[in-house]
């Protein structure tokens, strides 16, 4: 399961009809679709696309223009990436979600990883 935009639950594989159903009744029982769920969801999807776009215009496009600031400013926006991804973060799935959709899913750091540190 992941989340779309607007905060709705949806299966991570549509054309997979048995996944489609498992997401259905997971949503059906779990209540997934509350409204104030999906509210919650979509907000973090803005707020997470908010600083996708900070992040990709951190740095000038020609690396040789960037400056030390530059530099920082880019980590600092890595940094909040992987925090509103990361375990400890509410919604955590639908800021991965967003971040796969707009093709920084390479930026989802593994479970493992993020307990190891």
């Amino acid at each position: 399961m992941t989340f779309d935009e607007e905060g709705s639950p949806i299966a991570a594989d549509p054309g997979n009809a048995i996944a489609r159903k498992k997401v259905e009744m997971t949503v059906h029982y779990l209540f997934l679709d509350s409204p104030r769920l999906i509210a919650a969801r979509k907000r973090k999807w803005r707020d997470t696309a908010d600083w996708i776009e900070e992040y990709q215009n951190a740095c000038p496009s020609d690396y040789e223009s960037c400056t030390q600031k530059d530099f920082e400013r880019f980590e600092r926006h890595l940094s909040k990436l992987s925090y509103l991804a990361g375990p400890q973060s509410p919604y955590a799935t639908t800021a991965r979600a967003c971040l796969r959709a707009n093709g920084l899913g390479f930026l989802i750091e593994a479970p493992e990883d993020v307990l190891a540190a």
